[in-house]
C-alpha cells in the first residue's frame, strides 16, 4: 500500500473549501442551509437579526474528511495518472515533430 500524498491531500482540502464556497447551497425546510460537495458538511440556519452567525451553523466534521477522502482519490486515481500520460504524449510530440533532443540535429 502506498503512503498518503501530502501534496494531493492539500489540495482535496482547498477544492472543498472553493467548492463549498461556489457551489450554490441546498435549502432545506425553508430555514436551513446545506453547503458541500459531493456531501454536506455545512448547515446555517436562517434567524433572526443579531444572532451570532456561529451559532446557527453546524459543521459536520465526518462528512467534511467524508468530502476530502472522496476528493483526494479522484485526484489520486483519475487526475494524476492522466497527467503523466498527457505529458507523455507531448514529449513524444516535441521529439517527433519539433526534433527536440535529438542531437544530430544541432548545429555546432
Amino acid at each position: 500500500m502506498k503512503h498518503m500524498n501530502w501534496k494531493i491531500l492539500n489540495s482535496a482540502l482547498w477544492t472543498e473549501l472553493v467548492l463549498v464556497y461556489f457551489l450554490p447551497f441546498d435549502v432545506k425546510n425553508n430555514f436551513e442551509y446545506q453547503a458541500g460537495f459531493p456531501m454536506s458538511f455545512l448547515s446555517v440556519y436562517d434567524t433572526k437579526i443579531g444572532i451570532n452567525p456561529f451559532m446557527s451553523m453546524h459543521l459536520n466534521p465526518i462528512g467534511l474528511l467524508i468530502d476530502i477522502i472522496i476528493i483526494y482519490l479522484l485526484i489520486s486515481i483519475c487526475i494524476i495518472p492522466g497527467l503523466k500520460a498527457l505529458k507523455s504524449v507531448a514529449d513524444l510530440f516535441a521529439r517527433r515533430f519539433l526534433n527536440l533532443g535529438s542531437s544530430k540535429n544541432m548545429k555546432k
